[in-house]
């Protein structure tokens, strides 16, 4: 199964490594994520998606810049499963590298993993 991978709006195929050990989702599992489903070029519920992952960064304490919105990740979105009209997706938010138990920034990365669904 081919995987396509968008690191803050880089793609790359899924088998390259993308963190090192000191990645905080990692290492103490400092992050979130949200599995999504890419319907006919389309994604169902996306308002409930987003806010939950909103939800969920703020209450990690994140600091999510303004341009990092529900329209941002949609066309991130779509950016990354172009080439299928359905995908299975996880988008995932974490904080940045450093820090030891608390972090160093409340600076929040994204990562979007993709894969082709059988049309439905």
């Amino acid at each position: 199964m081919e995987v396509i991978v968008n690191f803050g709006g880089i793609l790359s195929k899924g088998h390259h490594p993308l963190f090192t050990a000191q990645n905080r989702s990692f290492r103490y599992g400092d992050g979130l994520f949200e599995s999504i489903r890419l319907q006919e070029g389309r994604i169902p519920l996306l308002s409930f998606h987003l806010q939950r992952l909103f939800e969920g960064m703020a209450f990690l304490g994140m600091q999510r810049p303004s341009e990092m919105n529900g329209e941002y990740f949609l066309e991130q979105i779509l950016y990354t499963c172009q080439q299928w009209p359905n995908a299975r997706v996880r988008l995932s938010v974490f904080r940045a590298d450093g820090g030891l138990y608390a972090p160093a920034t409340d600076r929040p990365l994204w990562l979007i993993e993709a894969s082709a669904l059988p049309e439905a």
